[in-house]
Parts: structure tokens; C-alpha cells; sequence
């Protein structure tokens, strides 16, 4: 901040500086100053912030004010993710999770095989449910913020395999759609034949998030998702004959 006194008038100086506030706000920080010109670097701003300052001369009588200027600072650095883990693997898929440490809106999944094989995603959650992998196979992943414009470092690499051959058991459902938006579905497949037991679906740390519905003599659950936010759930299904765990993107 730059400023100096263009006309003191015929009576003393007892105090002047600069006054700055979030714009919106009606709260001013300021710091007095003696030297003129007055120079003066503001610190603990917000980045990508809009901010009004102002001038001051304060006498024996009154306070003048210089005219309001408008600035907005920077945007901050981009802070990459933490606690990148895996959560889920199947025969197709590896599910991921991590904490995001700035105000990254978006993020980027790298996932290579192997074989060294590469591919990338995009996600709008902290976490993902990488689809469309080899069964059988291990994968190296990491995470990356995306930050408006700047993009954090990538995160170190996690390790996953995918499984070979699920159980039988495990196969006898399905569930879809997946990404499901409002409605997920939870269909028995063995020769049309009909199930009896409990549902609820999970969040990534294992917290029930739709409470355990029985359900009797049923092929096909319908389970109401739509209030949950974006990001990675875990369907489970418990019966008699055990428990199966199939994880779903709600969009």
C-alpha cells in the first residue's frame, strides 16, 4: 500500500496510515504510520480475495479518508492431497480414498498397471472408484488437486491389486446404476430366485449413511441415495449365507 498526504490542511497531523477490509465486509483492520510517503505491506490476507483500503489523516478534530481502492490478492499454492488409501478392490475395479488439505474442487486420478500401462481420471469427491482394470493385476495410484487454475504435486504412490474370481456368493448380486444419481439397485441374480435379508450403505470410513432396510422374498431393492453427497458408497448385503460388499460413485 502507497499513500501520502495531498493537502494537511492548516491544522496538525496527530495520526494517519491505511485502513483495509474484505469486501462485503464492514470491519477494517488498519495500521498507523508517521513517515510520508506512507508505505506499507499488509500481511494474513486471504488468497483469491477481494479487499477495499483507504487512506487515513486523522487531527485534533477530525478523521479525512483518501478514496477507496479495490485489489484482489492471488490465488494461494495448490496443497496436494494426504492419506491416500485404498478402501475396495474387486475383480474390475480399485476404490479409493484421501483427505484434501486446501480447496481443490476437482482432483486427478493416475492409476499404472503392471504391465505399465497409464490412465488418468477425474474426480469431483475425495474419492474414487476406479472401474475398467484387469483382474488380477496390481496397480500403482496417486492423486493429484486441481486448484482453479494451479495443480498440486502428485501425491506418493499407493498400491492395489485387483482380485481373481470372485466367490460365488459374491456374484449372485449386482448393483446398479453405478454412478447412480438418486436410485441405486440391488438385484439378486441366481435363477430369478428371491433373498431375504438386511441392506444399508456405507461412506468410505464404514459410517452407515442409509440405515439397514430387511427386506423378504425380493429380487430387486431400490434404495433411495439422493441425499447423499458425491463421492464413493459401499452397498452391504447381509443374509443368511453371508455378507457381500459392492461399492457405487453417487454423482
Amino acid at each position: 500500500m502507497y499513500g501520502h498526504i495531498a493537502d494537511p490542511g492548516n491544522r496538525p497531523i496527530v495520526n494517519q496510515g491505511f485502513e483495509w477490509r474484505m469486501s462485503g465486509s464492514t470491519v477494517y483492520q488498519s495500521a498507523n504510520l508517521t513517515a510520508s510517503p506512507m508505505v506499507f505491506t499488509a500481511s494474513g490476507l486471504q488468497h483469491s480475495t477481494a479487499y477495499v483500503f483507504r487512506a487515513f489523516a486523522a487531527t485534533d478534530t477530525a478523521v479525512y479518508y483518501g478514496a477507496e481502492i479495490t485489489f484482489t490478492t492471488e490465488q494461494g499454492p495448490c496443497p496436494a492431497p494426504t492419506d491416500l488409501h485404498v478402501i475396495d478392490s474387486a475383480d474390475y475395479s480399485i476404490a479409493v480414498a484421501w483427505t484434501e488439505t486446501g480447496d481443490a474442487e476437482q482432483w486427478r486420478i493416475l492409476y499404472r498397471a503392471s504391465n505399465g500401462q497409464m490412465s488418468s481420471d477425474v474426480a469431483y469427491a475425495p474419492s474414487y472408484l476406479i472401474t475398467g482394470l484387469q483382474p488380477g493385476t496390481e496397480y500403482q495410484i496417486q492423486v493429484q488437486s486441481v486448484c482453479g487454475l494451479q495443480s498440486s504435486d502428485w501425491t506418493p504412490a499407493v498400491t492395489a491389486s485387483t482380485t481373481t474370481g470372485l466367490h460365488d456368493f459374491d456374484r449372485s448380486f449386482v448393483v446398479y446404476p453405478n454412478p447412480a444419481k438418486n436410485v441405486v439397485c440391488v438385484e439378486y441374480l441366481v435363477n430369478n430366485n428371491l433373498f431375504s435379508g438386511e441392506i444399508q450403505v456405507c461412506d468410505v470410513y464404514g459410517k452407515t449413511v442409509v440405515g439397514a432396510n430387511h427386506y423378504s422374498s425380493l429380487q430387486v431393492a431400490r434404495i433411495d441415495v439422493s441425499g447423499l453427497a458425491a463421492g464413493v458408497y459401499f452397498v452391504r448385503v447381509t443374509t443368511e449365507e453371508g455378507v457381500v460388499t459392492k461399492a457405487f460413485v453417487k454423482q
